[in-house]
């Protein structure tokens, strides 16, 4: 198994590969972790992008002086984390995935990147999904739904050939193992966001670089 981590705008995560294809995708560390203690579910939606800016900034005025470890003796949190965030995203620059250990992952982060850059809508990637016959059912139906559109978890059911499961196609979408490339963040509840692997701030983000508002 193959693993290379990718530097994102929603936290670090990890990709990963069998040589063949890409097998898993885990978000490792949120950048929207930090928000969490201190601010409303509403504020936490654009706190992760305060953060990130914070630790631009940061950057830019302290990199003479900052290590990787002068984080750990801040008195603040918040500004722990951003500056914790802005030595890790030192290391990190646009070709970052030239030196990714595998062809899967590094094609993989190219197109995340690319994404999140708003310049890609549909991801072209081998993948390989394991699972009971229901949920692979479900997650080929989750790799249909288009970029800017969402679905219900009853809607998925109904597609996966079982109506009346929609309990359980929101508990094999939220076992998906490749988010965001299989998007199981366009599935939502018939009355709101419904739930997320990943978290619901980080749901809510990757549906606004789409263009989705519920």
């Amino acid at each position: 198994m193959n693993r290379d981590i990718y530097l994102s705008p929603i936290g670090e995560l990890a990709i990963f590969s069998n040589g063949r294809a890409l097998t898993k995708i885990e978000l490792v560390n949120s950048n929207f972790a930090a928000c969490r203690a201190k601010t409303t579910e509403t504020e936490c939606e654009l706190c992760s992008d305060e953060i990130t800016k914070a630790a631009i900034r940061q950057l830019a005025a302290r990199r003479a002086k900052t290590t990787e470890t002068e984080y750990e003796f801040c008195s603040d949190e918040i500004t722990k984390e951003a500056i914790g965030l802005a030595a890790r995203r030192a290391k990190t620059t646009e070709t970052e995935y030239e030196l990714c250990s595998d062809e899967i992952t590094k094609e993989a982060i190219r197109q995340l990147a690319a994404y999140f850059d708003g310049k890609l809508k549909e991801f072209d990637l081998p993948v390989e999904l394991c699972g009971k016959s229901f949920c692979l059912s479900v997650w080929e139906n989750i790799k249909k739904i288009p970029y800017g559109k969402t679905i219900t978890y009853g809607e998925l059911a109904a597609l996966s050939g079982s109506p009346k499961a929609y309990r359980s196609a929101g508990s094999c979408t939220g076992k998906n193992p490749i988010p965001i490339v299989v998007p199981c963040h366009r599935v939502v509840a018939h009355n709101g966001y419904g739930g997320f692997a990943l978290g619901i701030e980080t749901k809510k983000f990757l549906l606004k670089i789409e263009g989705v508002t519920l």
